[in-house]
C-alpha cells in the first residue's frame, strides 16, 4: 500500500481533504496530530496521511521534513487555498508548475534588488493533473455540487506577508519580476526547499482560489474560502484516482547503480556484524535502515556476503540479486534512494571532520573498524596497532573501518584522508552541516558565492560535480554579461537566474 502525504496549512483546508477519506484514524506522534485514511483509486488503494501544518514557509518546511521522516511517503501534496493574481477567478483550481520566493533579495542604496528563489514541481504529478483537467469529472467529486470552475497551471509565489491590494510595493515587485504568477500564498517556498532533499519523492502544490488581490474581505465573507477548499480537494482526489505510481520513471540513479551504491554503503556494517561489533553508536539511523533493507532483500547472498565480504564474486552475486529484487518496484526504489542519500549526508563512510580545531596532517591511517575523535580528543576504535599519527599533539594509529571526527573543519583544502600525506584528497564525504551552509548562502541571496564555494569544494573530491558547478558558473556569468550589455530583458534574466539557482540547489542536494 502506497503512502500519500497531504499537508494543509489551516483547519478549513484540512476538513475539505478529510471529507474524501474513509476509515479515518487519528494519532499524535512527537507532539503533532496526523489523521490517516484510505482512498481507492483506479490503480490501487492509497494510504493517505494528512497533517494540518500551520501557516508560514518555515513552519511548513519543518512539518514536511517531519512527515517524510515518520511516514516515508512516495508522494507529498501541499493543499490549500490561495489568492488569485493572474487569469483566475474565485473558485478556480491552480496547479503549481513551479514555486517562487518573492521576498528573497537585498536592500541596497538604490532600493530592493530581487534575487529570486525558485524551483519546479514533479513532472509526473503535473502530467496526471493535466489529464484530470482535460475533462470535468473532478467537479462531480465536489461536496455540495459541481462548481463550474476551471483549472489553471502556473507558478505559485510565496512570502510571509498577506497581500490584499494592488497598490503596494509587493504587488509592483510581482508584476515586475514574477509576472507569470497565478496565485499567492505563504507556504510553497518552504515546502519546495524541503522537498529538494528528497529526490525520489514526487511533490506538488494544488490551490483553490479563495480571493483576489482586491476585495479579499468581501470574498471571504461570502463563503469563497469554503468553495475554494472544496474544489481543491475534489481535484486532488480525482488526481489520486487516476494516479499510477508504477508508471513513475525512477528519478536519480538507475537500478544497477542503486544496487551498487547500496551494497557499498552497507558493506562496512555487514563486516562489523560479522565480527560481532557494536555499530549502533557509530552508525546513523538512515545507514542502519538501509542495511536492514539490504538484508531483507537478500537471502543466501547475504549470508555469503557476511562470510566473505571482500570476495569479488560474492559481492557481484549480491549486486545482481539486489537489482532483481528492485526491478519494477519504483516506490521501493524511491525509498531506498532517499535512505542512501541520507546515509551519505550523515558521513558513514570515510573520514568526516566537523568544524574541528584538530587537523590531522601526514596521516598514515588505514581503514578497518571505528575511530571517533571529538573536541576533547577522545578516541574509540577497534583493532589498534602501532602509534605513528599525530592527532592534536598525541599519536595514534588505527586500523579502522570508519574514521569520524566531530565538528567539520572547512578552513583547509588539505583535510586528512586515509593514507594522505598532507596533499589534497581525491574525495572527502560531504556533511549535512556543509550542505546546510551552502543552502543558507543561496537562501540569503548569495548564489555567486555559493557557486564558487561548490567549485572549490568539489575540485579535488568529485570531478563530475565539479564540472557541473563550472557549467553553472559559466551560465551565471553569461547571464550577468548579457544583462549588463542590455542583450536580455530584466524579466528574461529573472527566469534565467531562477533556473540557474534551481540547478545549483539540485547540485547541492546531490552532494
Amino acid at each position: 500500500m502506497n503512502h500519500i502525504a497531504i499537508l494543509t496549512p489551516i483547519p478549513l483546508e484540512h476538513k475539505a481533504i478529510l471529507a474524501h477519506l474513509i476509515s479515518q484514524t487519528e494519532r499524535a506522534v512527537e507532539g503533532s496530530r496526523y489523521v490517516s485514511g484510505q482512498f481507492e483509486g483506479k490503480n490501487g488503494v492509497f494510504n493517505i496521511v494528512t497533517h494540518q501544518t500551520g501557516s508560514g514557509n518555515s513552519t511548513v518546511a519543518l512539518a514536511t521534513e517531519k512527515t517524510i521522516r515518520l511516514f516515508e511517503p512516495v508522494v507529498v501534496i501541499l493543499a490549500g487555498i490561495a489568492g488569485g493574481v493572474k487569469d483566475v477567478v474565485l473558485g478556480d483550481v491552480v496547479v503549481g508548475t513551479k514555486f517562487y520566493g518573492y521576498e528573497s533579495g537585498k536592500e541596497t542604496e538604490t532600493g530592493f534588488v530581487v534575487r529570486p528563489e525558485a524551483g519546479y514541481y514533479s513532472k509526473d504529478l503535473l502530467a496526471t493533473a493535466q489529464s484530470v483537467a482535460g475533462n470535468d469529472r473532478w467537479q462531480k467529486r465536489v461536496v455540495g455540487g459541481p462548481p463550474g470552475a476551471k483549472v489553471v497551471f502556473g507558478p505559485i509565489a510565496s512570502g510571509d506577508k498577506v497581500i490584499a491590494a494592488t497598490d503596494g510595493a509587493v504587488y509592483r515587485l510581482l508584476k515586475q519580476s514574477f509576472n507569470d504568477t497565478t496565485a499567492l500564498e505563504m507556504e510553497s517556498i518552504g515546502f519546495g526547499q524541503a522537498m529538494q532533499f528528497h529526490t525520489g519523492i514526487r511533490f506538488g502544490n494544488i490551490r483553490g482560489i479563495s480571493d483576489l488581490l482586491e476585495g479579499k474581505s468581501h470574498a471571504d465573507a461570502g463563503g469563497s474560502q469554503e468553495r475554494a477548499a472544496a474544489n481543491m480537494a475534489a481535484f486532488i482526489f480525482e488526481m489520486l484516482d487516476q494516479l499510477d505510481i508504477s508508471q513513475f520513471k525512477f528519478v536519480g540513479m538507475d537500478v544497477k547503480e542503486l544496487a551498487k551504491q547500496m551494497l557499498e554503503m552497507t558493506l562496512p556494517i555487514t563486516k562489523m556484524e560479522a565480527g560481532g561489533q557494536d555499530f549502533s553508536r557509530t552508525t546513523s539511523e538512515s545507514a542502519v535502515a538501509l542495511w536492514q533493507k539490504v538484508k531483507s532483500l537478500l537471502a543466501e547472498e547475504y549470508n555469503a556476503l557476511k562470510n566473505a565480504p571482500d570476495d569479488a564474486d560474492v559481492k557481484a552475486e549480491a549486486r545482481i540479486a539486489l537489482r532483481h529484487a528492485l526491478e519494477g518496484k519504483t516506490a521501493l526504489q524511491a525509498e531506498l534512494e532517499r535512505l542512501l542519500v541520507e546515509a551519505k549526508k550523515s558521513g558513514n563512510a570515510g573520514v568526516t571532520i566537523f568544524d574541528s580545531k584538530n587537523v590531522i596532517q601526514g596521516s598514515n591511517i588505514t581503514v578497518g573498524g571505528d575511530f571517533r575523535l571529538g573536541d576533547n580528543n577522545s578516541v574509540t576504535h577497534h583493532q589498534e596497532h602501532k602509534s605513528t599519527d599525530a592527532v592534536g599533539g598525541d599519536k595514534y594509529v588505527q586500523s579502522a573501518e570508519r574514521i569520524e571526527i566531530s565538528h567539520h573543519y572547512y578552513g583547509t583544502k588539505e583535510a586528512a584522508t586515509p593514507g594522505s600525506t598532507g596533499k589534497k584528497p581525491d574525495r572527502s564525504p560531504v556533511t549535512t552541516e556543509y550542505i546546510q551552509k551552502l543552502q543558507r548562502m543561496i537562501a540569503s541571496g548569495r548564489p555567486e558565492a555559493a557557486i564558487q564555494a561548490v567549485i572549490d569544494f568539489t575540485a579535488s573530491r568529485d570531478e563530475e560535480s565539479h564540472l557541473e558547478a563550472l557549467q553553472i558558473s559559466s551560465r551565471w556569468e553569461a547571464m550577468t554579461r548579457k544583462l549588463r550589455i542590455g542583450t536580455i530583458r530584466n524579466d528574461e534574466a529573472t527566469v534565467e537566474r531562477s533556473q540557474i539557482v534551481a540547478g545549483l540547489l539540485e547540485l547541492v542536494g546531490r552532494l
